[in-house]
């Protein structure tokens, strides 16, 4: 972990905690394919199963959802002119700055 969590606080393994235990106790001996096979598939289920957390989180409340995507998207974009109107105007006041009078 990163940082120590305070004694109050619940400890809930993820799943790469748990295969990063097992790797810790395993011996030149067992490691082998069936070991790594397995990591992978308990890595695969775990993914597997966050996206499909996310699926159903999204369809249980699919108006809020495509509220949030369509704020997104509307920032994202503001920014991306921001950004575009920002780098003309940085090219104007250079060309400015070098220009020689007649």
């Amino acid at each position: 972990m990163p940082f120590p969590l305070p004694d109050h606080l619940p400890r809930q393994l993820d799943v790469s905690s748990n295969i990063l235990s097992k790797l810790d106790s395993v011996t030149l001996q067992s490691l082998d394919s069936s070991f790594a096979s397995s990591c992978r598939a308990e890595l695969d289920e775990s993914i597997q199963l966050t996206k499909t957390k996310i699926h159903d989180r999204i369809c249980a409340d699919s108006s809020s959802f495509q509220r949030q995507l369509s704020s997104a998207k509307s920032l994202k974009e503001r920014l991306e002119s921001l950004d575009t109107l920002s780098d003309s105007k940085a090219y104007i006041c250079t060309a400015m700055r070098y220009k020689t009078p007649h």
